[in-house]
């Protein structure tokens, strides 16, 4: 929906700012060349400047929304690339405190396949309760999110949706490392620590 729009005679104009439009197949200079001279005839100490195109008047009118959403998308990646490498330092320690049991377990016939669903089970676990509080703190700040992007909803759920399966995926893939050092872990040297 475009804002309203309120037409006045350029004599009643207070801000004093008159605006041509001119659709035309020609180029810019040729167009800018002739309107100057068309407004010089009328009156020769009126002044033309900020000749553009409805392109650049577009990006020029997009810039201020174009930047935070590039702002925002580089903010989400970031916190994308730190929660993937948080979950794998945490996981990483936890695997290393527990290759004692770790070991007993494959000692005891724990298969390498189970270990490593075990430890990936622990993960997602950690990334799901990640996730509900996310979601909740961010149904918490829709209304101010929502004000810095142009034509954006307060609740979209095909975002919330698509960012929810992108994190429990980067959360599945920085846990899988660890769960590989986990099914790595040698029996004997375990049961020798005891």
């Amino acid at each position: 929906m475009s804002s309203p729009t309120l037409y006045v005679p350029y004599t009643q104009n207070l801000f004093g700012n008159l605006a041509i439009l001119v659709r035309t197949q020609a180029t810019r200079v040729t167009v800018t060349s002739g309107l100057r001279s068309a407004v010089w005839e009328i009156d020769p100490s009126l002044p033309v400047d900020d000749v553009m195109s409805m392109e650049q008047l577009r990006d020029e009118g997009f810039a201020s929304p174009r930047f935070n959403a590039i702002v925002a998308g580089l903010l989400a990646a970031l916190a994308l690339v730190l929660s993937a490498i948080g979950i794998y330092g945490v996981l990483s320690y936890t695997v290393q405190q527990e290759n004692r049991n770790t070991g007993i377990r494959m000692a005891l016939g724990a298969s390498r396949s189970a270990v490593v669903r075990l430890v990936i089970r622990q993960a997602m676990q950690m990334v799901a309760t990640g996730l509900i509080v996310g979601a909740l703190l961010s149904v918490a700040t829709l209304r101010l999110i929502s004000s810095l992007f142009f034509k954006v909803g307060p609740f979209n759920a095909t975002t919330f949706l698509t960012c929810t399966l992108v994190l429990a995926f980067t959360g599945l893939i920085a846990a899988w490392i660890p769960a590989q050092a986990a099914a790595g872990i040698d029996p004997n040297e375990a049961i020798r620590e005891l």
